[in-house]
């Protein structure tokens, strides 16, 4: 089958510059054009993914992207340059439903090199006049071009326990969970809600011994999220804490 390539065009204004501190441009603008392109190389697109991890470690567990942070359609342009569209040839991403299917294997991250044809990464740097905190995107993101976005899924392990019981009156295997999984919606609000060990991706890892007859001791929490760029090429994180 011919998948036609698409052109994925986001409005920001933005600011050409080296070395600026991390405070002068707006990082979930760098995260969302770093995701889309699969993490390239370079200080901004590895600042923009200390930052999306960071926001995911305990404590506090927050919203890996917070696409309000972004303003993707205000109309004020930066004292140096001018605002500019950012285009990004890239194929149709595919199905986030079916991750568990074309994932083989564990893979720490996805990592390539930086395609400079179809992506412009001196346009990350950029300075925002105003940022404005909203619960979605201030622009219409629902267009299946805005896939990765909604393909980010937070699985949080608050506890996973298991311990054999034994007692003169009864022995039995005691299990105990509260996992959640927060996803994005339409237009990129955050959400949680409860989950299971069983929900788990592949990519997780399987919690050894779980639900096995002779219950083995288990204690474990994590925090995991898994993603897809605008290809469609998947990437996980995991931390145990």
């Amino acid at each position: 089958m011919i998948r036609k390539n698409k052109v994925l065009v986001i409005s920001l204004p933005i600011l050409v510059a080296s070395g600026l501190p991390a405070q002068s441009y707006q990082i979930d603008c760098a995260i969302l054009l770093c995701l889309a392109d699969g993490w390239p190389g370079g200080s901004v697109c590895d600042a923009a993914r200390a930052e999306f991890i960071r926001r995911i470690t305990p404590w506090p567990i927050e919203p890996p992207l917070q696409i309000w942070r972004c303003p993707m359609g205000i109309s004020y342009r930066g004292p140096e340059m001018p605002a500019r569209n950012l285009s990004i040839k890239k194929a149709s991403p595919q199905s986030p439903a079916r991750e568990k299917e074309e994932v083989s294997r564990p893979l720490s991250a996805v990592r390539r090199e930086a395609r400079s044809e179809t992506f412009d990464k001196s346009a990350l740097l950029h300075w925002v006049q105003d940022a404005r905190i909203g619960s979605a995107a201030d622009t219409d993101i629902s267009g299946p071009e805005f896939d990765f976005v909604r393909s980010i899924r937070v699985y949080h392990v608050k506890y996973a326990r298991q311990q054999w019981i034994s007692s003169r009156l009864n022995e039995y295997c005691r299990r105990s969970e509260n996992v959640d999984v927060g996803t994005y919606g339409t237009q990129g609000s955050f959400g949680w809600s409860a989950s299971s060990v069983h929900n788990l991706p592949i990519t997780y890892g399987s919690i050894s011994g779980w639900s096995k007859e002779d219950c083995p001791t288990i204690s474990q929490r994590a925090v995991f999220i898994e993603w897809r760029d605008y290809e469609g090429n998947y990437g996980f994180e995991k931390v145990n804490y």
